[in-house]
């Protein structure tokens, strides 16, 4: 159900069993949450219920729980679908905004947009100073291509007609479906903006939610180049004009396949990761117009690696 656009922004924080992180995530937007706005928690199927110890802390904060878990890209379309705001700026449970970026967003009359971050480890945040401000720069006029694309955690924002007529974050691309969706709001020709200055604290996770053991990590870098390969043939189009786009696309791909293949040491891992990668170098093939020689090269320094470390099977004597 959508609801009536009574405010002018809804910060969508979506959350899941980490209580602790997301409470000061929640903290940092309500310190300086303009008032012709709110905060919209989307517990994305927690243990225990953020409405059961959340929905009474500020009345500027609403908590809406996804019907099924369905990941980051669901929890953030169940949001805007939920949201009151003409504007949506959204943020990560575990990271922190910076005061007066809210206000920052509403003041910009662009359709969408985002901003450079900053890092931080550990569950003390540093001080956070207020939004340094000023003017953006158009995200057509930014170059390279990889700077014209975002992920939805660095203080990205859109306007919720916008969000609309680009269509829902893909949820069957699992990782950097932020990605397919700055492609699409590319294609779609909308006014994008880069802030200026950073706007949010990402925090850096020590050993949490790391991979374990090599076997597993070369099956999830084979996994994340196969949703390159699905960005690249769904924009296969689109990329025939964009040569830049589809290069930077491929050598990611690339580099994760062979990081696959380092991780597990062995041929299988490499052929899981590398074999993913067909339909994007076929794409990239038929455009004609991409230095592949550059591109493929993480690719044969991973074969040359694999080669170095694949195990001798001895022969037995009868």
């Amino acid at each position: 159900m959508i609801h009536s656009q009574d405010l002018e922004l809804t910060v969508i924080v979506p959350t899941r069993d980490r209580p602790q992180l997301f409470a000061a995530a929640v903290q940092s937007v309500l310190a300086s949450l303009p008032e012709c706005a709110e905060v919209l928690v989307v517990d994305n199927r927690s243990v225990l219920p953020v409405a059961s110890w959340a929905a009474d802390l500020d009345p500027r904060l609403r908590v809406t729980t996804s019907e099924a878990e369905s990941g980051a890209a669901g929890a953030r379309n169940w949001g805007v679908a939920h949201a009151r705001g003409r504007r949506i700026l959204f943020l990560d449970d575990d990271d922190l905004m910076m005061p007066g970026y809210p206000t920052w967003v509403l003041e910009q009359q662009s359709d969408n947009g985002f901003a450079p971050t900053l890092s931080f480890r550990g569950m003390t945040a540093p001080s956070i100073g207020a939004y340094l401000g000023g003017p953006g720069k158009a995200v057509v006029d930014v170059r390279p291509f990889r700077r014209q694309i975002a992920g939805l955690g660095c203080g990205f924002w859109i306007d919720r007609a916008a969000f609309l007529t680009v269509g829902e974050i893909a949820e069957d691309i699992r990782v950097n479906e932020d990605t397919e969706f700055s492609i699409r709001l590319l294609r779609a020709g909308l006014r994008g903006l880069r802030a200026p200055a950073p706007a949010v604290m990402v925090r850096q996770h020590d050993g949490l939610g790391r991979e374990r053991g090599h076997l597993t990590a070369a099956a999830k870098a084979g996994e994340r180049a196969g949703f390159f390969g699905m960005i690249v043939s769904r924009h296969a189009d689109w990329l025939t004009q964009r040569p830049d786009a589809a290069k930077h696309l491929l050598q990611r791909q690339l580099k994760t396949a062979g990081a696959g293949a380092r991780r597990s040491g062995c041929a299988g891992g490499f052929v899981h990761a590398a074999g993913s990668t067909t339909s994007a170098v076929a794409a990239v093939l038929l455009l004609g117009r991409v230095d592949f020689v550059s591109a493929q090269a993480p690719l044969a320094s991973a074969s040359s690696r694999l080669a170095q470390t694949r195990p001798t099977v001895a022969s037995s004597s009868p």
